[in-house]
């Protein structure tokens, strides 16, 4: 009579976008991402093997030991394995690590029991060197909101307000109309949205002639 009360998980499957060959932009960013800190956000697959995939994560960023002014950015690429973890009762999420043996034993767990309540996650203006940091961690978590073949959201479950997120796109639906993936991250996430794509275009391509030489 009544549908599973998990059957939300069932749109919130990264392999497609983890597995397309092209390239994929970061689309859009909750309010609270600093566009100072990560700009032009794309990334490229490497190797598919599997269960899971090689993949690039590539950007203009500031070093993290590089004095607060004046700013300098560099072109930075980090390798990570990526794996989509998809448990029945829990929400899915995108394991990675540079540590590829480390990804293999990444496996679903279900909850033996109810879990406690979270603290909702606040949404503040992210710290320069985040990515940077996040990056080299052990190993670090992306929790899926919806993911289909042309767009990923991440982002947490809150049942009591906005939540922070990144709208993930690839190239062949990038300058697409993209309805259902935007009405989402606009219904789902902090508003304001940041145009992060449309408004750096022009910004990368200055990028890439003057610092990549490209």
């Amino acid at each position: 009579m009544y549908a599973d009360p998990y059957e939300a998980y069932k749109y919130e499957d990264a392999r497609k976008v983890l597995r397309f060959h092209g390239t994929v932009y970061l689309f859009r960013a909750s309010s609270g991402w600093n566009p100072r800190s990560t700009m032009c956000m794309k990334s490229k697959l490497v190797e598919d093997a599997d269960n899971m995939v090689h993949r690039t994560i590539e950007y203009y960023g500031i070093p993290t030991d590089q004095p607060q002014m004046p700013y300098s950015y560099m072109y930075i690429v980090v390798k990570l394995w990526m794996k989509a973890v998809r448990p029945k009762k829990v929400q899915p999420y995108i394991y990675a690590a540079e540590d590829k043996e480390k990804v293999e034993k990444e496996i679903a767990v279900e909850p033996v029991e109810k879990p406690p309540p979270t603290v909702p996650p606040t949404l503040v203006p992210r710290a320069l060197g985040t990515y940077e940091s996040k990056a080299i961690q052990d190993h670090f978590k992306e929790y899926v909101l919806y993911s289909d073949d042309k767009c990923l959201l991440t982002g947490e479950y809150n049942h009591t307000g906005r939540v922070g997120c990144t709208l993930w796109v690839t190239e062949s639906a990038v300058n697409n109309p993209l309805s259902h993936c935007n009405f989402l991250i606009t219904a789902l996430c902090g508003n304001p949205a940041y145009n992060a794509y449309k408004y750096e275009k022009r910004i990368c391509k200055d990028y890439d002639k003057y610092i990549r030489k490209i």
